[in-house]
């Protein structure tokens, strides 16, 4: 019987499944969850109003683009210049990107200020939604709403900042779309941190504007845009391979940070061993230079051994002083983590309280209402009265031993925290007492010293004491660095995550890289004659019997490939089940690439043909060459500016 991915990695690392799980997880690993069905995203109408504020231009605005639905629309204008360029095109897909990201992308500053009210509608599979906000001082202030079979509007979320908008809609798209977020290291000069990625990197998948350097998204580094292929194509596994190479990131930069701690300390003590054994050396011959002189005094020695003494004590506190600032560090850590996962857990189990208390009226799937007498005999028969799957009475119980818990290592981290910071501000407290200690013994030697020849004698005997003892301390064997004790856990996860990822990944990229090829040679792209496309979305092109990168293409054909990309995702995951896409693309500005109007309207053409055959597709562009907008798409898919005004 195979094993499961946990499995092979507990048993791999000798542990135990529940034991390897609990370690993954505070590492971030988890193993790759089945990918449920996601909705199809389907702007059905756009509204704002403002009043224009300028020298040149003033005004009231009031646009309303509304019974828009899938297949391809266009915002364009007359004449190729730059007042033409200039007329509202690009701040409507702007507004709509806004609405859908919750955050700013690259809408203008001064159009920013003008509005007072947005409102953008969409529907997910079919069922409505509403996001409308007020604009004050350019801040939104508005919700989220879904509209009930009857009509009624059910709020989702609120916000009243820029902060709280990009949340709500990070928190609603990640969900709907069972998207996970995409985390990665960053590299710096404490060992690095993880950076998480969420809908308003994801959402770049949408968007297609600018140069057309990155063939998904607009975000290049830290392997970004082969993050986002994988897991909107669906790869099984793709992000547990993530989560892994992340944590594994974390721990080599974490020891690569310790052994450049410990290469610098080792090279300080090695100057320091040198310097303390010349001046011993120095001082060992002053010393017998002067040895003819007369020297005494039983009470001068044991002062000399107490200095010698008390300088091995003070080093070794210090030493220790230092240690217990590091253990102190790491608990520290230690408990912010623990009080993170309380919290995480807390969260988690408010929202599933949430959906539990929930009581439908209807069946979701052919809204046919649900009888009185199964409503009733769900709180006799404790079993849902939808699917008459029993319901537990023990999740309650659950939650809170999850939260006891939670809460007891909080407790724990927190107490050995405490106690660290302790011993820590002890070990501070008697170095310092020490040192005192040592420097009154000093001044009593040089104090009990009264002639010249004797004062001389025994400044050279503290001299030697003080340097040997220091030299003693200095040479004591220096520790050697450990791994953490789980990154031979992470690694095995890693592989073992890496072995299934890349044996389910085969038959599905080879159907994406066709299904690209085919799409980009419809829409103007001639001359391709194969296309490699790696997990990793790094593509390479043949055409002319020779090889090019993604990179070294015209613009004209990185943009066609990245439409091509973003379509074949959106029907190859379709087809097999597993695409997480929502379906919608936004284009901005296509002309521009484009040497003759010809080439524009066989991609417009091309992109009309292909949102028309592929279910739940829906394209937005804006142009200023209106004359092959038109033609291609036809005056009920426009809007259009009046030559020499604007669009709003």
């Amino acid at each position: 019987m195979t094993m499961s991915w946990l499995e092979s990695v507990a048993k791999n690392t000798g542990m135990s499944v529940a034991e390897a799980e609990a370690r993954l997880q505070k590492r971030g690993i988890y193993a790759d969850r089945p990918i449920r069905p996601t909705p199809k995203l389907t702007v059905t109408g756009i509204s704002f109003k403002g009043q224009k504020v300028g020298k040149k231009i003033s005004g009231p605005i009031d646009f309303s683009w509304t019974d828009l639905s899938t297949g391809i629309w266009a915002v364009t204008s007359y004449g190729g210049t730059n007042q033409s360029n200039l007329v509202g095109k690009s701040s409507i897909l702007e507004i709509i990107l806004w609405c859908l990201r919750g955050e700013i992308k690259g809408l203008q500053e001064d159009v920013r200020s003008w509005l007072s009210w947005v409102q953008l509608t969409f529907q997910l599979d079919g069922r409505p939604h509403n996001i409308e906000f007020a604009v004050n001082d350019k801040r939104p202030n508005g919700e989220l709403k879904t509209i009930r079979p009857n009509g009624a509007f059910e709020t989702i979320d609120r916000f009243s900042s820029d902060e709280g908008f990009a949340a709500v809609m990070s928190r609603f798209m990640m969900n709907v779309f069972d998207l996970q977020p995409i985390s990665s290291r960053k590299n710096s000069d404490e060992g690095g941190s993880t950076v998480i990625h969420g809908w308003s990197a994801l959402s770049g998948a949408l968007y297609f504007g600018g140069e057309h350097k990155s063939l998904l998204g607009d975000v290049l580094m830290a392997g970004l845009p082969g993050r986002m292929l994988q897991l909107y194509v669906g790869l099984p596994w793709a992000s547990t391979v993530v989560q892994a190479v992340t944590a594994k990131k974390e721990i080599e930069q974490q020891q690569a940070y310790a052994a450049r701690g410990h290469s610098s300390r080792m090279k300080q003590e090695q100057g320091t061993i040198a310097r303390v054994s010349t001046q011993l050396e120095q001082a060992r011959r002053d010393l017998v230079d002067i040895s003819d002189k007369r020297v005494s005094a039983t009470s001068l020695d044991e002062l000399t051994a107490t200095v010698r003494a008390l300088a091995t004590q003070t080093f070794t506190l210090e030493q220790t002083a230092a240690r217990t600032s590091a253990e102190m560090t790491v608990l520290r850590s230690a408990s912010d983590e623990d009080k993170r996962a309380l919290r995480d857990l807390r969260e988690n189990l408010v929202t599933a309280a949430f959906f539990t208390g929930l009581q439908p009226s209807c069946c979701p799937r052919c809204e046919k209402a649900v009888p009185k007498e199964r409503i009733k005999l769900e709180s006799v028969e404790q079993s849902c009265s939808l699917c008459s799957e029993p319901i537990s009475l023990n999740d309650l119980d659950e939650s809170k031993e999850m939260l006891e818990a939670a809460q007891e290592r909080v407790d724990a981290s927190q107490a050995a925290y405490e106690a660290a910071k302790l011993l820590h501000k002890q070990t501070e407290y008697q170095a310092a007492a020490t040192l005192t200690e040592l420097s009154q013994v000093q001044d009593a030697l040089i104090a009990a010293s009264n002639s010249a020849s004797y004062q001389e004698q025994r400044e050279a005997e503290l001299l030697v004491a003080r340097l040997e003892g220091e030299l003693q301390a200095h040479s004591k064997p220096s520790t050697t660095l450990q791994a953490p004790e789980d990154s031979e856990l992470v690694e095995t996860a890693h592989k073992e995550a890496k072995k299934a990822f890349d044996g389910g990944k085969g038959e599905l990229m080879g159907q994406l890289n066709e299904e690209i090829l085919r799409l980009a040679n419809d829409f103007g792209a001639l001359g391709l004659e194969s296309i490699e496309l790696s997990s990793d979305a790094k593509m390479t092109v043949h055409k002319g019997n020779q090889k090019s990168p993604f990179s070294k293409l015209t613009p004209g054909e990185r943009l066609r490939l990245r439409i091509a990309t973003a379509i074949a995702l959106l029907r190859i995951g379709k087809e097999l089940g597993v695409g997480r896409h929502p379906g919608l693309l936004i284009i901005d500005s296509p002309g521009s690439e484009e040497t003759n109007e010809g080439d524009l309207a066989k991609l417009l053409t091309e992109l009309r043909h292909v949102a028309t055959e592929t279910e739940g597709l829906q394209i937005f562009i804006a142009s200023a060459n209106a004359t092959t907008v038109l033609s291609a798409l036809g005056n009920e898919h426009c809007r259009v500016a009046p030559e020499g005004g604007y669009v709003w």
